[in-house]
């Protein structure tokens, strides 16, 4: 059953550095999604086992002074936690060297989408590509030069790019608006391949837009980053490109046009997603995790 949770306030927060949640001798879980809703999740739980995924604050551990002490301090405050799940092989280690093996589990959970809402579709007469997303590991100044690049190659193909930053758009990139879901299935319907540039992180940014674009049968363009290759596999569904490399990006978004080159790896693209990335298959897997974790359930101890 899915309960809203009351923000946290600052003192309430505070306290978390020094207390522990209510517990009762149960194997019952309550759980969230992300770091933050964890916190709000260990201020107001009782009598249950504590898990939640960590999304942002392993690359937070190796960034800006304040980033750090920020991250560290969310790390503290989620001790208490039975389970911990991340979505990037790369951030197991980090999350155990903070978390500490000993007392909270940490695992690699792979993520999934909607395959039932995002399903294949033909490919565009067309030839077009598009790019999804704004969250701050995207290397816009990438991807907008690569595009400029793809441009001067084919310019016959569709640029498209949801952007809202103040970079120069090169001529024949279009720039999108925020989208619903349904509307960003249609986009999705109208491209060749989707690609996605980011800046070096464990998180695997971008892999939402990545994984809904194979359920409807695009090949992919991710940058290599630590733990990319479990979602992408290099050469059959998508190409993995080296971070912050213009020509390389271009090389892999012309590839992925040739219309012969779409059609397989779209069609790949589209058997892994089904296969592997739905969020059917994402939910029967933390529901393993939990399971196998209450199979060794024992009453906390504050280490």
């Amino acid at each position: 059953m899915a309960t809203p949770l009351e923000p946290l306030t600052t003192g309430r927060e505070f306290s978390l550095l020094f207390g522990k949640p209510a517990r009762a001798p149960t194997p019952e879980w309550s759980i969230a999604w992300d770091e933050h809703a964890a916190l709000r999740l260990l201020a107001q739980g009782s009598g249950a086992r504590f898990g939640c995924g960590v999304i942002w604050a392993t690359d937070q551990l190796s960034g800006s002074p304040r980033e750090r002490a920020r991250a560290r301090l969310m790390m503290r405050m989620l001790r208490p936690m039975d389970l911990v799940w991340c979505l990037s092989r790369a951030q197991v280690t980090p999350l155990r060297a903070e978390l500490g093996a000993r007392r909270t589990q940490v695992e690699f959970l792979k993520f999934g989408v909607d395959t039932d809402f995002f399903t294949v579709r033909p490919l565009p007469a067309q030839s077009a590509v598009l790019s999804i997303g704004n969250d701050v590991d995207r290397d816009s100044r990438t991807l907008l030069a690569a595009l400029e690049l793809v441009h001067n190659a084919r310019p016959d193909a569709r640029l498209r790019v949801q952007y809202a930053g103040d970079l120069a758009v090169p001529t024949g990139v279009e720039r999108l608006p925020r989208m619903t879901h349904v509307q960003l299935r249609e986009e999705y319907a109208a491209t060749t391949v989707v690609a996605i540039a980011t800046r070096p992180n464990l998180h695997v940014s971008g892999m939402t837009a990545v994984l809904e674009g194979m359920a409807t049968g695009r090949p992919v363009v991710l940058t290599r980053t630590p733990g990319a290759e479990d979602y992408v596999r290099d050469g059959e569904w998508g190409l993995l490109t080296e971070p912050g490399s213009v020509e390389d990006l271009a090389r892999g978004i012309l590839y992925s046009l040739d219309s012969g080159n779409a059609e397989r790896m779209g069609a790949a693209a589209a058997v892994a997603a089904a296969a592997e990335f739905s969020s059917a298959r994402l939910a029967a897997r933390l529901a393993g995790l939990l399971t196998a974790s209450s199979g060794s359930w024992r009453p906390h101890r504050a280490p």
